[in-house]
């Protein structure tokens, strides 16, 4: 059938009748069949065929990831350039303020921008790793490494393309009537977006496979045995003790510290290892019922929590490390506090781990949501530089609301002017006006 979008796609399917398929024609890249029928493989182990047949599937889904960034920084480009212009209500003053100014527009652009240049750190990351270990001879593949980037490539296809759909809906609705205009493009970025978060592996699948990654480890780690993790996103367990788990408690009561690049991987760490020892324990709970059952019963509250943590850790770590490496000091400053802004939304995020685990005390939860306002005022100042940073050409950007120029409204009117059959009756205007003619009213 028609997919929704995405419409030179085709959907088909082949049916053969008594056709032979000639040997040459077969992908015998990784196995192949001979002559005799026996099935042989150039990869003996079995778990390293499986890895280098699925390994098409992950440069896919990195691909995809990426593709879903851009997606968050169109959309983005084009509701933040309307919201500084866009005039609406005043403070007592005569001039109009632009929907910039308040908090609430603030909050709704400004969080998915840290969040999209986080991502684009993370998924321009893991695209190098990838090439660097399918460049190497497979005899030189580690499983650990097949199994991180397996790992990773699944939390972030899966964080992204969530991201993507969201964020473009977002700024649909922050541009208000003018946003589900055509001219604006936001209503098709979204729905392109969408197919996203299914193929090349449904989200919600692909984050177990993450959270199925963790949990493994944690049970190495449980039992004494070494885990590794050669790109150092289960690097977090070594910070693991059974002991400790059930009191542990962030090391500060002071707010200002959380602000602090040490102090935010310590909170990160500790609560991926709260989530993932909850659910390994909830996991096993449920084990009576079958490995299968137990699994699916495990994934709300559980398994889904720390797929979601260790996406959002990744992403910090690569923030982190691409402030470290910026070199431009304005540059760098502004882009620590958008880390900082995405740190603290995803604390609160996850406010009903912190509080229940007795792990952050009220007071600083609510000391979070202070800072994180403050932080949004700040990031006002930059929100102009940054979207010209992040947005592609006039060209291709291809919205009446986002143009560089400035000027919203005539960019929006010339567009509607100039669209086609514009001044162009409908075909069946005479149909509607012969019945008005006649009416008593």
């Amino acid at each position: 059938g028609i997919n929704a979008e995405y419409g030179g796609l085709d959907n088909v399917f082949l049916q053969f009748n008594n056709y032979r398929i000639p040997r040459e024609n077969l992908l015998n890249k990784i196995a192949d069949v001979t002559p005799e029928g026996k099935y042989i493989s150039s990869v003996e182990d079995k778990v390293k065929r499986f890895n280098a047949i699925i390994s098409p599937l992950v440069r896919g889904r990195i691909i995809i990831a990426q593709h879903g960034v851009m997606t968050q920084f169109v959309a983005l480009a084009i509701a933040l350039r309307y919201s500084c212009c866009r005039r609406q209500f005043s403070y007592g003053e005569e001039l109009e303020n632009p929907v910039i100014e308040y908090q609430l527009q603030q909050y709704r652009l400004f969080v998915p921008l840290a969040k999209a240049i986080g991502l684009h750190y993370a998924t321009h990351w893991l695209q190098l790793k990838y090439y660097d270990q399918q460049k190497k001879p497979a005899s030189q593949q580690t499983k650990a490494e097949e199994d991180e980037i397996h790992s990773i490539a699944s939390a972030m296809k899966a964080y992204a393309t969530r991201a993507a759909v969201d964020t473009a809906q977002q700024c649909r609705e922050c541009c208000g009537g003018h946003g589900v205009s055509s001219y604006s493009r936001l209503g098709l970025l979204r729905s392109e977006a969408d197919p996203s978060v299914t193929y090349e592996g449904d989200n919600n699948v692909l984050i177990q496979q993450s959270a199925g990654y963790i949990l493994k480890n944690l049970h190495k780690r449980i039992s004494g045995k070494e885990v590794q993790s050669p790109f150092g996103t289960s690097s977090f367990l070594s910070r693991f003790d059974a002991e400790k788990i059930s009191t542990l408690k962030v090391r500060t009561e002071n707010p200002e510290d959380l602000l602090d690049d040490k102090v935010q991987f310590e909170v990160f760490e500790d609560l991926l290892n709260l989530t993932a020892h909850t659910s390994f324990l909830q996991l096993q709970n449920n084990l009576t019922e079958g490995t299968l059952k137990a699994w699916n019963e495990t994934q709300v509250f559980f398994l889904q929590n720390v797929a979601h943590l260790y996406s959002q850790y990744i992403v910090i770590q690569r923030f982190h490390q691409g402030i470290v490496e910026c070199e431009d000091l304005a540059c760098k400053e502004a882009l620590i506090r958008l880390k900082n802004l995405y740190f603290l939304d995803c604390l609160q995020q996850s406010q009903a781990v912190l509080l229940e685990s007795k792990y952050f005390t009220p007071e600083l939860t609510k000391a979070v949501k202070t800072m994180l306002f403050g932080l949004l005022g700040e990031i006002k100042n930059d929100v102009a530089t940054l979207v010209d940073a992040i947005a592609p050409p006039d060209a291709v950007l291809g919205s009446a609301l986002g143009l560089s120029n400035g000027r919203l409204y005539e960019n929006y009117y010339s567009a509607v002017l100039t669209g086609p059959n514009v001044f162009s009756r409908a075909d069946y205007w005479k149909e509607i006006r012969a019945p008005l003619k006649t009416s008593k009213l």
